[in-house]
């Protein structure tokens, strides 16, 4: 149970450190987006509202991870599961219902972040039932933290590699093709 409390408590932290560090990237690159690109096919409030409605969404996802791994390692998935079907089958028709209000381009990532912020929510609701020790105080709480931020930073370095290695292809194809 202390091992737990421990984990809980260093993710906690961990999440708050880089969704806040990416906040922070949101927030800076919505005035120089507004100021610096060039707009030719959309107009600068759809471009500051995709960034910072994409954005957005992964701080959200952040902030909502220490509670969906509490979730998970508490051996009640079928929560998490339940909680992702009811999120991924609302995004489409509050996206129509945005679209239908003129938001444009940025219905579907606006309901998206609506969708996961009130499934963020649900999360942090569940974890209190199936973690009530989540969040107490553990012996030695910073024991093992540096493994975790390893662990977190070589997991993320790899997803974003693979993220590149997934959509690299278009790329060279056009690229070797002299495609427009």
């Amino acid at each position: 149970l202390d091992s737990a409390k421990r984990a809980f408590i260093q993710l906690r932290h961990y999440n708050r450190i880089i969704g806040t560090i990416i906040l922070a990237i949101v927030l800076i690159a919505i005035p120089i987006a507004a100021c610096l690109i060039p707009i030719a096919d959309v107009t600068r409030q759809t471009l500051i509202g995709l960034i910072a409605t994409v954005g957005l969404i992964q701080v959200v996802s952040i902030f909502s991870r220490t509670a969906t791994a509490t979730i998970f390692g508490s051996e009640a998935t079928h929560l998490l599961n339940a909680i992702t079907v009811a999120r991924s089958v609302a995004i489409l028709p509050l996206g129509y219902v945005f679209f239908l209000m003129e938001y444009g381009m940025i219905s579907l990532p606006l309901a998206e972040l609506v969708c996961q912020s009130f499934a963020a929510v649900v999360a942090n609701r569940c974890q209190v039932l199936v973690a009530p020790w989540a969040g107490q105080t553990a012996d030695l709480p910073w024991l093992g933290f540096h493994d975790l931020v390893t662990f977190g930073v070589n997991g993320a370095i790899g997803n974003i590699a693979w993220t590149i290695e997934a959509g690299i292809d278009v790329f060279l194809l056009n690229w070797v093709t002299g495609g427009g």
